[in-house]
């Protein structure tokens, strides 16, 4: 019995990866600042110019494939100058399997950009072996005017005008760097939008398109809304768009969601605030399926009971949304000590050989971080009399559930926050 059980898991499995199956492997899908992307560094030798916010990419919330946010690349090549800008691929993923023939990106320019004006392009692996330079838009005669154009660079395609002796020793499965540097020194200013850097394989499309995403509700906490809705059954499903209005009538895409995840936090801020609410799904060549049903959905202010009742319930779906099918255990990142995680979005501390989670609040490309450390800090500031204050040695920011009788059944979890930044200790038991 036993054994059919585990097969029928595995199928199960199985079938889900299938529907949500897209092979694609991100090297930068939205940047969590609203100012600049984090993991990339860039510089510049003058006369040459190359716009930077704290040396790093300029993030455009006004041009994207993928909402909220796209990279932002001006510059101006000079003679006798230089520039470049790498993304760090490896210190956001470490050394992630990024399978797949071709590197692919979506670009955008106000104006066209002649394919002798584009910048140039290498990579380097976790090895630090690298490629010739190439150009950013490959073999595209031009980079047309306002329109989103994907580009395709395969990795046999980074070939320099020489023939080198040695055979290429550059492995794009440990993908490391992705570097952007100047071409040519023609003194002229440029700008291009880029967006959706990927590592995967051409997939047939399929004209029909994805349906739209059904069941979608909203629940509205003391200054977040909580989306949730139906997974799809779509094969090759990309992510989901998350659109709002403040008034019903006009939209906005937001931000995305992983096609495995049917769940999405929006921080609004303030209590007393309604807003509406629609989705879509995305495939793996980005057509996207029409929009769902409307909800609604307003902040309001939270009773004690109330906010610490959706601190457990967050803390609960960390361990219970994110544990694997079949083995149970939560995915975590390797490494000691307390750090954010840039594919969920949550936070994580390990101490010793037991990782102590810290859930599951996601950030969800939300430049406003967390939602409930937010409405939490808001409750510890008007209770400040009558809370315990507690710190850790790392001064960090726990949450995390204990266990109560050596049980590992959800009902038995005796969930306690600590908030050492907050000075906040309150334990709530299950009796």
């Amino acid at each position: 019995m036993r054994a059919r059980e585990l097969l029928l898991g595995f199928l199960l499995l199985s079938i889900a990866t299938l529907a949500h199956g897209v092979q694609d492997r991100p090297a930068f899908e939205n940047s969590l600042s609203y100012r600049s992307f984090y993991y990339n560094e860039g510089s510049f030798v003058s006369p040459s110019e190359l716009e930077l916010i704290d040396g790093k990419f300029p993030s455009d919330e006004t041009h994207y494939v993928s909402p909220p946010n796209s990279l932002r690349l001006k510059w101006r090549s000079q003679s006798g100058g230089d520039w470049l800008m790498t993304l760090k691929v490896k210190a956001r993923y470490g050394t992630a399997d990024f399978s797949g023939s071709p590197l692919f990106f979506w670009c955008y320019s106000e104006t066209d950009l002649p394919a002798d004006e584009s910048p140039l392009i290498y990579l380097k692996d976790v090895n630090d072996e690298g490629t010739p330079g190439i150009r950013l838009i490959g073999r595209q005669d031009k980079l047309p005017a306002r329109t989103w154009t994907r580009i395709k660079l395969p990795f046999d395609s980074f070939v320099g005008p020489v023939k080198e002796t040695r055979a290429p020793q550059f492995d794009p499965r440990g993908l490391g760097r992705i570097t952007i540097f100047q071409g040519l020194d023609d003194g002229k200013p440029h700008t291009i939008y880029i967006d959706e850097i990927t590592v995967g394989d051409d997939v047939a499309d399929n004209h029909n398109g994805p349906t739209a995403p059904s069941g979608l509700n909203a629940k509205g906490y003391d200054r977040h809304i909580d989306l949730t809705w139906t997974p799809s059954n779509e094969v090759g499903l990309r992510y989901y768009k998350i659109y709002r209005s403040f008034d019903g009538k006009k939209y906005t895409p937001i931000a995305i969601q992983k096609g495995s995840t049917t769940r999405y936090e929006d921080f609004l801020g303030e209590s007393g605030k309604t807003s509406f609410y629609k989705i879509s799904a995305v495939d793996v060549n980005y057509d996207e399926s029409p929009l769902s049903a409307e909800v609604q959905a307003g902040t309001r202010a939270l009773s004690d009971e109330e906010l610490l009742t959706m601190v457990q319930e967050a803390c609960f779906r960390y361990y219970w949304d994110g544990a694997h099918p079949m083995a149970g255990a939560r995915l975590h990142h390797p490494g000691a000590g307390c750090r954010a995680h840039a594919e969920d979005h949550s936070l994580s501390v390990q101490g010793g050989s037991i990782p102590w989670g810290i859930p599951a609040f996601p950030r969800r490309q939300n430049r406003e971080n967390n939602c409930a450390f937010r409405e939490i800090r808001q409750w510890r500031r008007s209770r400040r009399n009558s809370i315990s204050h507690a710190g850790t040695s790392s001064g960090s920011t726990v949450f995390h559930p204990g266990y109560r009788r050596g049980a590992g059944d959800p009902e038995n979890y005796d969930f306690t926050v600590e908030i050492s930044r907050m000075g906040l200790v309150p334990r709530r038991q299950q009796q």
